[in-house]
């Protein structure tokens, strides 16, 4: 029995002896292949590296290459502009004598050519002076002899002083002429004539001009009727304290005439109209207060204003207030 143990004991130490043996040689051939491409690695990218640097160095020699080619050419350039220089300065010498003697001639040419300017300047200044003296007083005369044919077709003179006057941006005159055509004062009545002067006026700001262009607008004198470019007209005259526009602006607003009707709006250019003394819009704003709801709480109010227009001699306000009197 002690036999078989041994025996088997050493058929182990053999299989171990095998098995390390084979463990031994799986390990050293997998350390060789790990070793293998380690090695390929290292070769690959060393490989690469000499690769780069081969031709950063050649990139290197190429451009020292140039540089050295440039180089030489800048001091081949150098050499040659030194050489320019030396013969330009023995030329310039010579140049500069020359310029001077052209611009010497160049100078009495000049001074030639610009008297002689000069003579013919003169002489043609006396001609057109002669023909300015030559036209002017022809036309004196021609201004003359128009101001009597205009005379003798009823033509005052003073349309002629107003036209003047107008003809050169004077809103003052633009608004007399406008005056003169609108009434037929002293020229043939024109309507269109009237509002075209009035419309050179008012857009320069008359106030008396704007209202006329209203009244002509809401007639439909001259122009084609429109009672909101009339309401327009009034609206800019009555901006600048213009009683009268004032007042018919307030008309166009208690009838709806070419605006949106509004009594209160009415009634606000009535009193603006009435405190500046206008009779008919005193007369229209006492009528108002008399109408409203409350008019019991109005009427002193109403009645003072009614007063103020029979004041200036307003026949209705007259009348309003002798029935109030009767039926007192």
């Amino acid at each position: 029995r002690h036999e078989e143990e041994l025996s088997e004991a050493r058929e182990a130490l053999a299989r171990l002896e095998e098995e390390k043996e084979a463990s031994v040689e799986h390990t050293k051939k997998g350390l060789k292949e790990t070793y293998a491409k380690e090695l390929e690695m290292v070769c690959a990218s060393h490989a690469s590296k000499v690769g780069a640097l081969r031709k950063e160095h050649e990139s290197a020699l190429a451009l020292a290459r140039t540089e050295a080619e440039a180089n030489c050419e800048a001091r081949l350039l150098s050499k040659r502009m030194t050489e320019i220089h030396r013969v330009g300065l023995a030329k310039d010498e010579e140049s500069q004598a020359a310029l001077q003697q052209q611009i010497l001639v160049m100078a009495k040419a000049h001074a030639l050519q610009l008297t002689h300017v000069t003579g013919e300047f003169e002489i043609k200044m006396a001609e057109l002076q002669a023909e300015h003296e030559e036209a002017s007083t022809k036309l004196r005369d021609q201004v003359a002899s128009c101001v009597s044919v205009l005379r003798l077709f009823g033509v005052s003179s003073s349309f002629m002083e107003w036209y003047s006057a107008a003809e050169q941006g004077d809103s003052e005159a633009q608004y007399k002429l406008g005056l003169m055509y609108d009434y037929g004062e002293g020229v043939v009545q024109d309507y269109s004539a009237a509002s075209a002067w009035y419309s050179k006026a008012a857009f320069q700001g008359h106030s008396e001009a704007q209202f006329n262009l209203g009244i002509l607008f809401g007639n439909g004198h001259g122009v084609e009727q429109n009672d909101s470019e009339a309401a327009a007209c009034y609206m800019e005259a009555a901006k600048q304290g213009h009683h009268e526009a004032q007042f018919n602006l307030g008309v166009l607003y208690y009838s709806g005439q070419g605006v949106k009707q509004s009594d209160a709006t009415a009634a606000e250019w009535y009193y603006r109209s009435a405190v500046g003394g206008y009779a008919d819009a005193q007369f229209n704003l006492g009528m108002m207060m008399m109408d409203d709801p409350e008019a019991e709480q109005n009427l002193t109010e109403a009645v003072e204003w009614l007063q103020k227009a029979a004041d200036q001699g307003h026949t209705q306000a007259s009348e309003v207030l002798d029935n109030l009197g009767d039926l007192s």
